[in-house]
């Protein structure tokens, strides 16, 4: 009896891709070693040398596996935190529902619309959740804004935009082998500003939108302008987008990976009825802004600073959900697969549109 409430009180973890942004998440595994209801279960990583990049491994015992399969051979996890390259995402996070564990997987959440539903329908059978990294959505500062927006203190909404720009240069795209791509050994990326690297802004937006905490507004119409700069690159790398949502909300959002500084904003105006929200980093002593509601009777109310990382948001609420679960209370994280699929769509709909070569003195 005592082991089974044991098992019952502690999260087993494993981390599938630890190179890359994956190392946000060791990191944060390794700052919860003290604490006994959440375990490391082991590593999951086809770099050769993991182990010697990553001591804390090594000094703690965690066991490092090259396959998925190998590690649930020998051990079974109750949260899988994925971070790997987006063509590998569908695959794991189902071998990972169908081995019996609750899911966080970084953003994309996968490839395509297709791909995601039927992502949802295993993830409906195996009674397991799938969370999608998008670390601005478990941000306490945007849960209030989206908890007074369902509310409807700030009115109808009116319009939503942004812009958030980085500049990144062949480093950047030659860090693996499907960095800017469309399609990788058949398999679609659609990797791009949008897609991921400042997908967080956008994703925001639609979130902030949903008729529920745990949805983002459908999507129903997608302009935009596709631009590239560098010839190698084989995707977009700046675009213009307006999307309008299924209530007629026009929703705005520009962005770039050739700043002409590291990076652009973010800055953001959701127009309301009754108010505007906006954030702008440059108007306070945070990195990443706060948001001011600016009320059309003048008055001016400080909304909360975003928090420069939201690793520990995501990962923690995952833990918590999956301790939950274990428990019998079925409770999912608030970014669902549901809340990511008008990304998808965007993103799909992005792929068909023509992509216009920009000269390189232009830039």
């Amino acid at each position: 009896m005592m082991i089974n409430m044991e098992e019952k009180t502690c999260v087993k973890v494993v981390l599938i891709g630890v190179g890359g942004y994956g190392k946000f998440y060791l990191r944060e595994m390794e700052k919860r070693t003290q604490d006994p209801s959440v375990i490391l279960e082991g590593v999951c990583d086809v770099m050769p040398d993991v182990e010697k990049q990553n001591p804390f491994l090594l000094e703690h015992g965690i066991p490092v596996y090259r396959e998925i399969e190998q590690f649930y051979e020998e051990h079974d996890a109750d949260l899988a935190v994925i971070s790997t390259p987006i063509p590998l995402h569908f695959e794991q996070v189902v071998k990972c529902l169908k081995h019996g564990s609750d899911v966080l997987i970084e953003k994309p959440l996968c490839s395509s619309v297709e791909e995601a539903l039927e992502m949802a329908q295993i993830e409906k059978e195996t009674g397991h959740f799938v969370a999608v990294g998008y670390q601005m959505n478990y941000s306490p500062v945007t849960r209030e804004l989206k908890n007074r927006i369902l509310n409807g203190e700030f009115g109808n909404q009116v319009v939503l935009k942004t812009i958030h720009g980085f500049k990144r240069g062949k480093a950047y795209y030659h860090r693996n082998n499907w960095a800017g791509k469309r399609t990788l050994h058949g398999h679609l990326v659609n990797d791009s500003p949008v897609n991921n690297s400042n997908a967080h802004q956008f994703q925001n937006m639609l979130f902030l939108l949903g008729d529920q905490m745990d949805h983002s507004a459908a999507v129903t119409e997608v302009k935009a302008e596709l631009y590239r700069t560098d010839p190698e690159v084989e995707n977009f790398d700046t675009a213009a987008l307006c999307v309008r949502t299924a209530s007629g909300v026009p929703v705005w959002y520009y962005t770039t990976h050739n700043c002409l500084h590291e990076e652009l904003g973010p800055v953001s105006e959701f127009h309301f009825e009754k108010a505007v929200i906006r954030l702008n980093p440059e108007r306070i002593d945070h990195e990443h802004g706060n948001y001011q509601i600016c009320w059309k009777d003048g008055r001016i109310e400080e909304a909360g600073a975003m928090p420069e990382s939201g690793e520990s948001f995501k990962l923690d609420e995952a833990i918590t959900c999956a301790k939950k679960n274990q428990n019998g209370e079925k409770q999912h994280p608030v970014c669902t697969i549901q809340a990511a699929l008008s990304h998808l769509e965007t993103v799909r709909r992005l792929s068909e549109l023509e992509i216009c070569d920009i000269d390189r003195d232009m830039v």
